[in-house]
């Protein structure tokens, strides 16, 4: 016959620190994290640096001389919304990311992960469009 689940729980702090000790339990988050850095080659570090190093910057309008003022269009032609910053917009009286814009527009959950510039143009070119194209050029020199 197996003893009831309250029986074999101790009631106080200390005999669960007393169990806890004797069975030689101990945190091997640490050990765990030293393991995996041995693992990791120089190797992968590096590349692992190149990577972040070589991330392009978060979008900014006015670099991509998108000025205050200027008219976003939806792909679909449906939505537009006004550059206010170098990185917000107004959309419906509301002054937002793009991202945060985008995501209301296409009906998303406000913590959705969007990458939001192939979903606008300027002047006849999507954002992302433009902004590869700055970035292209930028790295080339």
């Amino acid at each position: 016959m197996v003893a009831p689940l309250h029986h074999a729980v101790p009631k106080s702090p200390q005999r669960v620190i007393a169990v806890l000790k004797l069975l030689k339990v101990e945190d091997i988050t640490i050990q765990v994290e030293k393991t995996i850095e041995s693992d990791v080659t120089a190797a992968d570090k590096q590349s692992a640096q190149n990577l972040k190093d070589s991330r392009r910057p978060r979008m900014n309008f006015h670099e991509l001389n998108i000025p205050n003022g200027s008219t976003l269009l939806s792909k679909d032609g449906q939505v537009q919304v006004t550059v206010v910053g170098e990185k917000k917009v107004d959309f419906n009286g509301t002054v937002s990311s793009l991202t945060a814009s985008t995501g209301k527009v296409l009906g998303l959950r406000d913590d959705y992960p969007l990458q939001p510039s192939p979903h606008w143009t300027f002047n006849g070119k999507t954002v992302k469009e433009i902004y590869e194209e700055f970035h292209d050029s930028t790295d080339e020199s």
